[in-house]
């Protein structure tokens, strides 16, 4: 088993799929790696139509005024 699917699998509202759907859905993820202080998102930017899962780490969220 790859380490996407491990990852996949471990997603709790994903529980209760099918392996062959979790595959299909493992496929279209993308390993990003940010640095501390790195801007991940900023609100009301264009959508990059991405969904974040965070793996390992820890991240702040801020609303700026």
């Amino acid at each position: 088993m790859n380490e996407k699917m491990s990852f996949v699998r471990g997603i709790h509202f994903l529980h209760g799929w099918f392996d062959n759907d979790l595959k299909t859905l493992s496929f279209h993820f993308e390993l990003m790696y940010y640095e501390r202080n790195d801007v991940i998102y900023r609100e009301n930017s264009v959508n990059d139509g991405y969904i974040y899962f965070l793996k390992k780490g820890e991240i702040s969220l801020l609303k700026l005024f």
